[in-house]
């Protein structure tokens, strides 16, 4: 594994996608049922600077998920880079307060779609590492590692 690479990083993200791509699933077979679970995708552990900032983010969060029940705001969203994780956790918490599965259902399906497609991405960064496919051009996929480092993290990782 050549120095530098993001290759461990790619795995370890990748890793963390997959497992998020279950959790996101498993929510979303809950929100037509009777039995829906209060989950959420809301990690341990808080930063002390992000505790401070939490209640302007739920605010904001909140403001985001009535905003998206309107399919404009929708079409604009998807055209857009998305929310970094722990907004769009935040955003889904309060669609899911609000009781519109409408929007919720609207942001898991765009979650996985951005999961899905960087899946693809950093398996074919992985793929062109190896010394067979070392001769194929390289493109959009050699960003993927660092993107999905700011898809979890937030800012410009």
């Amino acid at each position: 594994m050549a120095a530098g690479s993001g290759a461990a990083i790619a795995d370890l993200y990748g890793q963390l996608a997959t497992y998020d791509l279950r959790r996101i699933d498993r929510i979303s077979s809950d929100l037509g049922s009777r039995r829906r679970r209060r989950s959420t995708l809301r990690r341990r552990g808080r930063c002390p600077a992000c505790s401070f900032r939490a209640g302007a983010v739920a605010r904001k969060a909140h403001f985001l998920a009535e905003a998206l029940a309107e399919e404009d705001a929708r079409e604009a969203y998807s055209r857009s880079d998305g929310l970094c994780f722990p907004h769009f956790a935040r955003a889904l918490e309060s669609a899911l307060a609000a009781e519109s599965a409408e929007t919720a259902t609207f942001l898991l399906d765009d979650w996985r779609d951005r999961l899905a497609h960087l899946g693809t991405e950093l398996s074919d960064y992985d793929r062109r590492r190896d010394y067979r496919y070392a001769s194929e051009p390289k493109g959009v996929e050699q960003q993927s590692w660092t993107e999905i480092i700011r898809l979890y993290v937030g800012g410009d990782a």
